[in-house]
């Protein structure tokens, strides 16, 4: 799991103002490039590991020391470090993958999708952050001196849990005609309790999934392998007859031509498929006498 902090860039001179215009201008370019290649190759990612499709769009845009390549990305767009190349390919993946899915299901004649702004993605080989001292510095290519941008942290209470030893990778975004960075930063995930930890009894999950309904699963831990003891649903049909009469009413609307008339969901509607969900699933957790 991932929190994002954002952290407003702090008066910068124009040369670094320039620097951060330039890059913000071309990464959409070279993301939609990539995209245009995907295209016209015929390329499709999904069901292809994010790696092996980089590496596949390495060899065909990507040349490298010996390596000839069909296209050249480097020629395309220049960076002033390589790895923004990296970053934008994978970004172009992830975007191509979703576009295609979409286009088969809506039936749109588009070849590419639209890309007005795309902002930059920066690995942790290419920033250093000085929280302390209010710096991100910017690496460059051999040769060329980094970038220094001076950021302003907020002095917000959430902002306490901000470290820069955990931020994996940072984002330059436009807001408001000012330049901000969107820092990435893996959250603390609990530690599992192991088995002899848990003890030889049942261990009881309920968990509320999207259709409204309530299930639970007892697990025994005591073994080498996980037993499953016991599974049972608990539907909420009372909430499921709200979800059914708000999709009949939006249809009518849409079938109609009217689907920017599709009313929202009522507070009185969210709240009683709320109740109704907690409803089933304090009846799951009552249940559990019977599991055990």
């Amino acid at each position: 799991m991932r929190i994002t902090f954002e952290v407003p860039v702090s008066s910068p001179t124009r040369k670094k103002e320039s620097f951060l215009e330039s890059v913000s201008d071309k990464f959409p370019k070279m993301v939609l490039w990539f995209l245009t290649v995907f295209e016209m190759e015929g390329l499709d990612f999904r069901g292809t590991s994010l790696n092996r499709a980089r590496k596949v769009v390495k060899e065909l845009c990507y040349p490298a020391g010996e390596r000839d390549s069909k296209y050249d990305c480097k020629g395309a767009v220049r960076f002033p470090h390589s790895h923004y190349y990296d970053t934008a390919i994978t970004e172009a993946i992830q975007k191509w993958n979703s576009f295609l899915s979409w286009r088969e299901k809506s039936g749109t004649g588009k070849r590419v999708p639209e890309i007005r702004a795309y902002a930059p993605v920066l690995d942790a080989l290419m920033f250093e952050l000085d929280l302390e001292n209010g710096w991100i510095t910017l690496k460059t290519g051999r040769g060329e001196k980094n970038v220094h941008v001076p950021i302003t942290v907020p002095n917000k209470s959430h902002y306490e849990d901000l470290n820069e030893e955990k931020i994996s990778s940072i984002r330059l975004k436009k807001k408001d005609d000012r330049f901000v960075f969107l820092l990435a930063q893996k959250s603390f995930s609990p530690k599992k309790p192991s088995p002899n930890e848990l003890g030889e009894g049942p261990v009881i999950g309920i968990d509320l999934g999207e259709r409204n309904l309530a299930s639970l699963v007892a697990v025994r831990l005591g073994s080498q392998r996980p037993e499953i003891v016991n599974v049972k649903f608990f539907g909420g049909k009372e909430a499921k007859k709200l979800e059914h009469r708000e999709q009949h009413v939006r249809k009518r609307l849409q079938e109609r031509g009217k689907s920017g008339e599709v009313p929202g969901r009522g507070r009185k509607a969210n709240d009683k498929k709320k109740d109704t969900c907690e409803e089933e699933g304090r009846k799951a957790n009552d249940n559990k006498k019977d599991t055990m």
